[in-house]
């Protein structure tokens, strides 16, 4: 998945850069716009090097800012190669930079180089809508001369709104279309990550392909949900460890908030929950008949499915859409809608663990009136 054109393309080589910053979360997308900017201001041809040699492209130097800036990269960025080939220097995360770095660079970036173009990946999540660069890096006026000449680009990513579209120009890469409903349903249950879209949208064109036969092939509902994506994460079990008071909610909540990483995997946790709470439902009304599990998984679960009883399934059901609306009414930010899930899960299972025994008879749902019909 490549970033989204710039709509600035030059010819080789004109009109390049000193610098440039690049703001984007997604670092599959930034790789994309590298590409991009190498292409685009890649060197016209031209002999000249102390070996006499040509060059047509950069020859890339990349960094991470977290290891620190070495040695090699001061060479890079002030002496030219002895190939006489320019150097794309690609500097990533480099919002963890230190105060001393921003500082040094002043004095190598002041002028143009023709050997170095230096770009500088920020990747750092966004707040409130908007990247935030470092402090440092703002107080510096290379900062401010980027802003001005437009050597600085900058995108949110794949936004929840955007899905759609962003699913459908890959689908078309890859000669598959959608069915109805298969859109909407991974729209909402992907996360916003370009290498998780790429890697699901890889494996949904093959099979989809295999079922047809002729190179054509139609993603369609069951298919997408037969090999929709999942988190790492096993929520069975926290289910399960939270019935035997045996889970830690501070531990589980940090785990969704290291394993989740922000908005785009809400919805893929929901959508595991559901799928969960779902075959529960199944197993306490004895269709069973299309489950195929292991024996002893299935055992686990009909035994979970007693202790939970219909009731508190069906309050599974309630939390999940109730964390979905929140974030999706504006009512909540994402990570406010997690801690609202966990607690109400908690909560849910709060008398089992104050007694140490599952519970005796069919508990009360969290909100008034009967459990509402679930498929």
């Amino acid at each position: 998945m490549t970033a989204p054109p710039s709509g600035n393309a030059s010819r080789p080589g004109a009109d390049r850069p000193g610098f440039f910053f690049l703001a984007c979360p997604d670092s599959k997308i930034i790789q994309g716009k590298v590409q991009e900017l190498m292409k685009q201001y890649a060197p016209a041809e031209a002999g000249g090097g102390l070996l006499g040699a040509s060059a047509t492209r950069f020859d890339r130097r990349s960094y991470w800012a977290e290891e620190g800036l070495p040695p090699q990269f001061w060479e890079d960025l002030t002496l030219q190669s002895l190939t006489g080939r320019a150097k794309c220097i690609v500097v990533r995360h480099a919002e963890k930079l230190l105060a001393a770095d921003w500082k040094a660079l002043v004095p190598a970036l002041a002028g143009f180089k023709e050997h170095a173009f230096p770009i500088f990946c920020l990747e750092s999540a966004w707040q409130r809508n908007q990247p935030k660069p470092p402090a440092q890096l703002t107080k510096q006026k290379f900062w401010t001369l980027a802003q001005d000449r437009g050597w600085y680009w900058q995108s949110p990513g794949i936004t929840r709104n955007k899905m759609a579209a962003v699913l459908e120009r890959e689908a078309r890469r890859r000669s598959v279309a959608f069915a109805p409903g298969a859109l909407q349903f991974l729209a909402e249950s992907l996360p916003l990550d370009a290498a998780a879209i790429t890697a699901e949208m890889d494996k949904l064109a093959v099979a989809a392909q295999a079922v047809e036969g002729d190179g054509q092939g139609v993603i369609d509902t069951a298919l997408a949900r037969e090999t929709a994506y999942a988190p790492d994460i096993d929520i069975f079990g926290f289910i399960q460890a939270l019935q035997k008071g045996t889970a830690s909610v501070a531990v589980w909540r940090q785990v969704f908030a290291d394993r989740l990483g922000g908005e785009g995997m809400l919805f893929p946790l929901l959508s595991l929950l559901t799928r969960e709470a779902r075959l529960l439902w199944q197993i306490d009304a004895g269709e069973t008949q299309g489950i195929r599990l292991p024996m002893s998984v299935m055992r686990a679960k009909e035994s979970l499915a007693r202790r939970l009883g219909r009731t508190r399934i069906a309050v599974l059901f309630d939390l999940a859409m109730e964390a979905e609306y929140g974030v999706k009414s504006g009512e909540r930010k994402p990570e406010q809608a997690l801690e609202r899930l966990v607690a109400g899960m908690a909560a849910l299972f709060a008398d089992d663990t104050a007694t140490g025994r599952g519970p005796t008879g069919p508990a009360q749902p969290r909100r008034g009136g009967p459990p509402r019909q679930r498929p």
